[in-house]
Order: structure tokens, then sequence, then C-alpha cells
């Protein structure tokens, strides 16, 4: 529903410690939406394989940052 009325625009994950609540790492990810789907209410589908494609493109984008990213040491607050 947000996401076909155009009203979400980022998603930002946060990992916070556990002990302090600091923020360790945030992630910001930006949402962008079909134009025409938002104007016009046109849902275009796309097939199981397009969106393999796709979640596994974002997968290796995330798995290429591990390599130069610290490990957290700590527990981690969840929720």
């Amino acid at each position: 529903e947000w996401l076909e009325g155009g009203k979400l625009q980022r998603i930002v994950l946060v990992i916070m410690s556990k002990a302090t609540g600091e923020v360790l790492e945030r992630w910001n990810f930006n949402i962008i939406t079909d134009g025409e789907v938002v104007e016009k209410g046109a849902v275009k589908e796309k097939s199981d394989k397009e969106i393999m494609r796709e979640i596994q493109a974002i997968m290796r984008q995330v798995n290429s940052c591990i390599s130069f990213l610290p490990c957290l040491d700590e527990p981690c607050k969840e929720g």
C-alpha cells in the first residue's frame, strides 16, 4: 500500500549495541517507485525469475560490503 502509493521513500536498518544503545551500523535503502504505478495505479507483473535476479543482485551488493566492514563483537538489540 505504501509502496504503490509512492509514500515509501527509504528503509533504514539500524544495528545498536544491546549494552549501551550506541548505533554500531546504519544502512539506508532508498526506495524508487515506478511513477506509472503511483500515478495510474497500474501494477506491473514480474516473473519469479526476474524478481529472483533482482534479489540476487542486492545480495551481491551486501556481500561485497562484508569484506571491508568490521566484525561486531558484542550482542545487538532486538526489535
